[in-house]
């Protein structure tokens, strides 16, 4: 690798630290200029850690070519420098040729600790999702939130949903669902958005307390979203009726083999129902 130089907790006053994953063959540039509109909105300005990831071998899911792993000066000052100057904002990038993609990212999202890692997506309407296996190991092993950038979102974030599951009977799952509550309350926030919350159940067993729904996330009865049916079913139904914006929900699975989150996996097939931004929290 090679370097270029209530319920919902309160907001930090602490700087952010947003990690940004390019790739050089994109065309647009979609977790850039996301991370550039979500710069603009946080007081005090965010660090940002441009990550241009370049896999020679291509597994990353894309093919590469000798001609468009050519990045030079004029490259970077038109693509990256320029847009980040243009909004005064502190950043850095780093350069990585590797055939171990997501080692590489994985090790240097450790050293830069971000608050967040913003993934660019480029399918957008595609069932299933077409992430690669790496992109997946991302999100199963990143230590950060990882926001999937998708084509053709808002750049003003009006209705965010986060999914969560207050049948929950573990600690771990107990504390997850806060994590994600924390990290969409966070979001709507600082996008003066309108925060809604779906817990989906299969049968009248497995019903959540609506008073716990509640009283944990502090939100009226009209922006908690209960609804019978598989997740994934449920939580694209809820998304596309109150026309979300971005979609918060967890996943427990941070361990096992490579492609164990990608399979049978709860989270997965979330991620595979919708379209819209998705910000996955371990």
């Amino acid at each position: 690798m090679s370097s270029m130089h209530a319920p919902i907790p309160e907001l930090s006053s602490d700087a952010e630290k947003l990690f940004v994953v390019l790739d050089p063959n994109d065309t647009e540039h979609l977790a850039l200029k996301r991370a550039i509109i979500t710069a603009q909105l946080r007081e005090p300005q965010p660090r940002l850690h441009v990550f241009i990831a370049v896999d020679p071998d291509g597994k990353n899911g894309r093919t590469q070519t000798p001609q468009n792993l050519l990045i030079g000066e004029h490259w970077l000052a038109e693509h990256i420098r320029q847009p980040l100057a243009e909004k005064n904002l502190m950043h850095e990038i780093e350069f990585s040729w590797s055939n171990v993609w997501l080692d590489t990212i994985l090790d240097a999202a450790r050293r830069f600790g971000p608050d967040i890692i913003l993934l660019p997506v480029h399918e957008r309407s595609r069932r299933p999702l077409r992430l690669s296996e790496r992109k997946w190991g991302l999100l199963k092993r990143a230590s950060s939130p990882v926001l999937l950038v998708r084509p053709g979102a808002e750049a003003k974030r009006r209705t965010i949903l986060a999914a969560v599951n207050f049948q929950a009977t573990t600690a771990a799952q107990k504390a997850l669902n806060q994590r994600i509550l924390m990290h969409a309350g966070r979001i709507s926030q600082r996008y003066d958005a309108e925060l809604h919350v779906v817990n989906a159940y299969f049968d009248s067993m497995s019903y959540p307390s609506p008073g716990d729904l509640i009283k944990k996330t502090g939100l009226p009865w009209e922006r908690i979203h209960i609804d019978q049916g598989y997740t994934d079913e449920v939580v694209a139904r809820v998304a596309e009726r109150i026309d979300a914006d971005i979609l918060t929900l967890g996943t427990l699975n941070q361990k096992g083999g490579q492609g164990s989150f990608r399979r049978g996996n709860t989270a997965s097939r979330v991620i595979d129902a919708v379209d819209i931004d998705t910000l996955i929290v371990n």
